[in-house]
């Protein structure tokens, strides 16, 4: 009763969040996978997009990283709406619908051919990243 992590749950157990067994574990390995992965597609992929799609397609850096400043700032303003979305749609869909969008840019980006597609696939990215 004395356990170091342990707190009451909703019917007034006592649970020991330290415990292996503790139900709150496979919630903290899917926020691990889900933030690896978002963070790979919206934030440290961002340079490998630059070298390719320039390498690719000929594109100056600078189309590509107005793209990518884009990206950040619309990202930065759809953050300010993610609690309410949480508390309307439920974390559960938002995070569903955020995966889905993130891979539908991400996909995108592989098919490009012209710079306002760019444009789009990275929307999709920070709709989804945020």
């Amino acid at each position: 009763m004395n356990a170091p992590h342990a707190g009451p749950t909703a019917d007034g157990k006592i649970v020991d969040e330290s415990s292996i067994r503790y139900e709150g574990w496979p919630v903290v390995g899917v926020c691990f996978l889900v933030a690896t992965f978002a963070w790979a597609a919206g934030f440290y992929g961002q340079g490998v997009y630059l070298a390719e799609l320039q390498r690719l397609h000929g594109w100056p850096a600078s189309l590509i990283s107005t793209a990518t400043t884009c990206y950040y700032l619309f990202s930065a303003v759809l953050v300010v709406f993610v609690s309410e979305a949480i508390r309307t749609l439920g974390p559960r869909r938002l995070l569903i619908g955020g995966i889905v969008t993130i891979a539908a840019g991400t996909v995108m980006v592989g098919q490009i051919t012209s710079p306002w597609q760019l444009y789009v696939a990275y929307a999709l990215i920070a709709f989804g990243w945020a």
